[in-house]
């Protein structure tokens, strides 16, 4: 089992920040909004209580966000629901989305409180090689009920590691798990975005 999380959230995030990410990324009916318009669009005490869920459960905790506050952010990011809207879909793909927005944002923050600022992460991100991407994005499922990851998940997540300059003797505080739970996340919060809502639609039989 990956080791319990701990850390502490950084401060207030101006609104000007979720104004400019709704001008810069606008939904359509396929794609939807982005994840980091979600975010942004919570209240702050609703990501603190997010995170705080994160200390206590870390990967468990990605369902915490009530579904009327992800509906809310949903429509502060993308317009409200209309009639003829296929409910189910969106709501579908804003929960998913929001669950691994939680613990992607929760992971990174923490991660940041321990030396590892956003910009270091996105430079380890951009050298993992696709198919360094795609055993992310496939390694979620395994990690849903907290249980360790795959082997392959886990050796790509050690050189991402290794690339921010983390061992466990240079770091003894900072756990494995919290880098495989943004890594993870990242991934499968990307392959979202590039699916899109149309696929979160049960399949006609």
């Amino acid at each position: 089992m990956p080791e319990i999380a701990r850390g502490t959230w950084p401060g207030v995030q101006a609104l000007a920040v979720v104004a400019a990410l709704v001008t810069a990324a606008p939904a359509d009916a396929r794609n939807g909004p982005a994840a980091e318009c979600l975010w942004q669009a919570l209240p702050l005490a609703t990501r603190d209580r997010a995170y705080v869920a994160y200390e206590d459960r870390g990967m468990e905790s990605a369902g915490s966000i009530p579904t009327e506050a992800v509906m809310s952010a949903y429509a502060f990011c993308a317009g409200a629901v209309e009639a003829g809207d296929d409910v189910q879909a969106i709501g579908g793909y804003a929960g998913k989305l929001m669950a691994f927005a939680a613990v992607e944002q929760s992971s990174r923050t923490y991660l940041g409180s321990r030396g590892y600022s956003g910009a270091v992460l996105d430079k380890a991100w951009e050298r993992l090689g696709p198919r360094q991407r795609v055993t992310l994005r496939e390694g979620l499922p395994g990690m849903e009920d907290g249980s360790v990851q795959t082997r392959d998940v886990a050796k790509v997540v050690a050189n991402a590691a290794k690339i921010l300059g983390w061992t466990p003797a240079r770091k003894p505080s900072v756990r494995f798990s919290h880098f495989t739970n943004y890594f993870v996340t990242r991934a499968a919060r990307e392959a979202l975005e590039e699916r899109g809502i149309e696929d979160q639609a049960p399949e006609t039989p």
